[in-house]
């Protein structure tokens, strides 16, 4: 019963909020702008924010995913001798010796850091007979695996995959399947022309999976045990002096990043000790007690765009945190100013018996109105303005699209709240 009335009373209380908004539509429309365009660009900016610095990898747990740099350059440098200090970039040779270890991975993958233009060609179609340009990313067999993703059709690679004298094969993204497969399940199978290199297609990535960075996805990617047919150049295999490799790791459940960093810098201590055998001088022991390895979270993948913009988004979120404020205290100032004309009309709804905590409701309900009718035309203002600010920014090929998604949603709906709550407090205070 008392449920019932609670109900009724709270029904009662929105439709009398209602009727008080629509007989001042004036100020109505007034302050739902304000709190509009104060709810709008928090939302706009925060979309940003989450697509850029907060959305994940689409790949299994991502938050087990470790980095071993997070550095946006690619490329390959040489050194004679083992760099001392850390470690960003690996030769074939000290990622073996690492797989190896009993480290507290899940799994270890390394690729390439960077891709290669290859010319592609499709013997087996006539209308794709034409040599096409593509991407190709050498990767070790175990990278999809350690990434946690499957594959559509077909298979992942495999550690199999990436030893010497093994078949030629790769997985193609889901976007080179549909432009220039046709969408055709039976392409798994067949051989394409990678730089003369006769390689099998043996499975098609998910549609959502575009690789470790955040940018557009590669069209192949291939076992770097075929690092020299595919790039033409001189085979980075068998060199001790040559650091191409980035690495990334799926951490055990219950170990954490500390424990693997403090893991792995021991083991490549062990393998440089082991690779000086009897040029192992007091100096260089030095300078391999000073070699380490840092991890990063790698759940967010490598992002230039991350990099760029994560200081410039932080810098928004605090000025239209403050925007919304100031939209709030203009707000504010009207509900004073409205509170005041109401003052007789409150006065007598006590005098009639009415509780505090009753008048109080029905406060706040009607500041609740007011925001959620604000937060309503915020979201409006949220998707042109992130539009806007998509185009402006410049996203290029990334392939992260920021969106309304229920984390922005949730954001919104929280600042809609609080606004309420603090209209209908404002409103309780300056009355009598």
């Amino acid at each position: 019963m008392i449920r019932v009335f609670s109900l009724e009373t709270s029904w009662q209380d929105v439709r009398y909020g209602v009727r008080l908004l629509r007989k001042n539509l004036g100020f109505t429309a007034v302050a739902v702008l304000t709190i509009a365009l104060g709810i709008g660009a928090n939302t706009a900016i925060f979309t940003l924010f989450d697509a850029i610095l907060l959305e994940s990898l689409p790949v299994r747990e991502p938050s087990q995913l470790v980095l071993f740099s997070d550095a946006t350059d690619e490329g390959t440098y040489t050194n004679s001798s083992p760099p001392v200090g850390q470690w960003g970039r690996f030769t074939a040779e000290s990622y073996q010796f690492l797989k190896s270890q009993p480290l507290p991975f899940e799994g270890l993958c390394a690729f390439r850091s960077g891709t290669a233009t290859v010319t592609v060609r499709m013997p087996g179609q006539k209308e794709d007979s034409q040599v096409r340009r593509a991407v190709a990313h050498l990767v070790s067999g175990n990278y999809f695996a350690t990434l946690g993703v499957d594959v559509v059709f077909g298979r992942t690679l495999s550690d199999d995959d990436n030893r010497a004298n093994a078949q030629p094969v790769a997985v193609v993204s889901n976007g080179y399947w549909r432009n220039h497969l046709h969408s055709n399940p039976s392409a798994v199978g067949q051989v394409a022309i990678l730089n003369g290199l006769p390689v099998t297609i043996i499975g098609v990535a998910p549609p959502e999976f575009f690789g470790e960075r955040v940018r557009q996805s590669p069209d192949f990617w291939l076992p770097f045990v075929f690092q020299p047919q595919i790039e033409l150049r001189e085979t980075y295999l068998e060199r001790t002096d040559t650091y191409w490799l980035s690495l990334m790791g799926r951490l055990r459940h219950g170990a954490s990043r500390e424990q693997g960093r403090e893991a792995t810098t021991i083991a490549l201590q062990q393998y440089l000790t082991s690779q000086s055998g009897t040029q192992l001088t007091h100096q260089r022991m030095q300078g391999i007690e000073r070699t380490r390895v840092q991890l990063y979270d790698g759940g967010g993948g490598i992002s230039g765009l991350r990099l760029q913009y994560s200081r410039p988004l932080h810098v928004l979120m605090v000025v239209v945190a403050m925007v919304l404020l100031i939209a709030c205290a203009n707000v504010g100032n009207l509900l004073i100013t409205r509170a005041v004309a109401r003052r007789a009309e409150i006065s007598v709804r006590l005098i009639l018996g009415a509780s505090s905590g009753r008048l109080l409701r029905q406060l706040l309900t009607e500041g609740a109105l007011l925001a959620v009718l604000g937060g309503c035309a915020g979201l409006l203002i949220a998707y042109w303005g992130t539009q806007g600010l998509v185009a402006l920014i410049n996203l290029g090929n990334s392939p992260m699209h920021p969106r309304l998604n229920p984390l922005v949603l949730t954001f919104t709906f929280g600042i809609t709240i609080f606004t309420g709550i603090f209209f209908g407090l404002v409103a309780r205070v300056t009355g009598p």
